[in-house]
């Protein structure tokens, strides 16, 4: 299956400079098939989220799944946010019940980043996995173990593009059902 996804340059670390999304085309790559966000990293990089922590960790999840959520249902990209959890064992959220977006918590005795890059050593195709993390330490280590990386920044850059695709789709369709009704 093709799965649209963000055309970045494939840079020698993999890995995507900040504010390079902004100013590409988008395009289907076949190979961007999942996507892994370092949750806490990012809810501490978007003023947003950062706001919406004050209110508690559960609402600041619920908004960044809000945020995210448009590049899995409009891009079609498997998408899991990790975030370091309590409990003993690995735990799944299915925010919305889609088997494809996922909320992802550690266990106690592991961090969010160490989970992030267990999965990535243990997927069969790395390269179809696109990490966003600030953390540059996480960013290194998933671009060494095959993966792409992309920033805080340039997420939220695909996210807008991801709204004005959506809207434009809208608004030709729209069109286009108004011409047929006249027809």
């Amino acid at each position: 299956m093709l799965f649209l996804c963000l055309c970045v340059l494939r840079l020698t670390v993999k890995s995507a400079c900040s504010g390079l999304v902004a100013g590409l085309e988008w395009c289907a790559v076949p190979d961007c098939q999942h996507l892994l966000i370092d949750g806490y990293n990012l809810i501490h990089k978007w003023s947003e989220l950062r706001r919406a922590m004050r209110r508690g960790s559960d609402v600041a999840r619920a908004r960044l799944a809000e945020a995210v959520r448009i590049i899995h249902d409009f891009e079609g990209v498997r998408t899991t946010i990790v975030f370091d959890g309590r409990g003993e064992r690995t735990e799944i959220e299915r925010p919305g019940g889609h088997l494809t977006f996922s909320f992802l918590f550690s266990p106690a005795s592991m961090s969010a980043d160490e989970l992030i890059e267990q999965y990535i050593n243990k997927a069969s195709d790395p390269e179809t996995v696109w990490v966003v993390t600030g953390d540059n330490m996480v960013r290194e280590t998933a671009g060494a173990l095959g993966a792409h990386t992309i920033t805080p920044e340039d997420l939220e850059n695909w996210v807008l593009a991801c709204k004005r695709r959506q809207s434009e789709e809208l608004a030709k369709r729209s069109r286009q059902s108004q011409k047929d009704w006249r027809g």
